[in-house]
Order: C-alpha cells, then structure tokens, then sequence
C-alpha cells in the first residue's frame, strides 16, 4: 500500500537488478509526473519504471522524459505486471531491451494488466525493439500515441482472452 507523487525529478544513471529508475509494487498509488528518468539499467527488467503487483493500484505515468534506459530482459522504458497504469503524454526515446524496448505489460489470470496509453511518443534506439509487447492476460488501449523507428510496433502474445484497442496510433518506419 502507501502512495507517493513523484514530480519534476531528475533520476539519472541508477542500476540495479529490478527497475534501475523507479519501482512502485504492491499496490501503491503513485503519480509519476514530470520526471527525466534517463540512462539507468537493470540487469533483469524495467530500465525506467516498473510497477508490479497485484491489481490495486493505478499510477498516473504523465509528461515525463524516460529515455535510454536499459531494461535487460524486459522493458527498457516502462513494465507494467499484474496491475493497473494510465500513461499519458511521455516522451519514451531509445530504450533497450529483449522485449519491449518502449512498454512491456504482463498479466495473470489472477492479475490481470489494464493499461491506457494515450498521446505517448516512442522512438526507438540504435537496438530497435517493440514499442509495445502485450503478454498474458492484459487488456491495453492504445490511442493517439506516435511510434517511430522500432522493429515491431506491437507484439501480443498475450491469450485469446486479451484485449487489445488501437485508435489513431501512427507507426512509423518499422522494419
């Protein structure tokens, strides 16, 4: 539980094995706005943001800067798992990382992922990478976001179950 605003922060060149930039789990609210959050690593996911557990909470992730980061294998710039977010308005610039170089969201039977990603910029690094990877249950609305340079725009792996919304998104030179 707990919540926390975390607001016009510059967080800068962190590493850790878990969410080099931010972490917010177990149900926490948080409101993420306005931040760099840049140039940190993690060795196992979430080089920018993570949010992780279990269905509670829904952060405002808005306005913010989250550029080349590394996120090892999953999510170089944002991770949702097993829970709820609202990205609105960010800048997600050369991130890195196995799968979803831009926005990773995963889910479980138990927990599923319901994000909203509206009015969002993705750019791919030198890497490329997905803008977006979908997996397990997750339902993800997509609207008026812009995605330039990734090697996927969007990959869903996600059952049949998941739910996927695209409206008025732009992909542009994807290979």
């Amino acid at each position: 539980g707990g919540s926390a605003e975390i607001r016009d922060n510059l967080i800068i060149s962190n590493t850790a094995t878990w969410a080099g930039g931010l972490r917010i789990i177990n149900n926490a609210q948080a409101t993420i706005v306005g931040n760099e959050i840049r140039g940190n690593v993690a060795t196992n996911s979430a080089g920018g943001i993570d949010v992780d557990c279990c269905g509670g909470s829904r952060p405002l992730i808005a306005r913010n800067l989250i550029a080349q980061n590394d996120g090892g294998s999953r999510g170089g710039g944002v991770v949702v798992l097993s829970t709820q977010a609202e990205m609105v308005n960010n800048m997600v610039v050369g991130n890195k990382a196995e799968l979803g170089a831009g926005v990773y969201l995963e889910g479980s039977d138990a927990y599923p992922v319901s994000a909203t990603l509206t009015h969002n910029t993705l750019v791919a690094g030198p890497a490329g990478g997905e803008a977006l990877y979908v997996s397990g249950a997750a339902t993800a609305t997509v609207v008026n976001n812009i995605s330039a340079e990734h090697t996927t725009g969007i990959t869903l792996t996600a059952p049949a179950s998941s739910q996927l919304a695209l409206d008025h998104n732009l992909f542009w030179n994807a290979s």
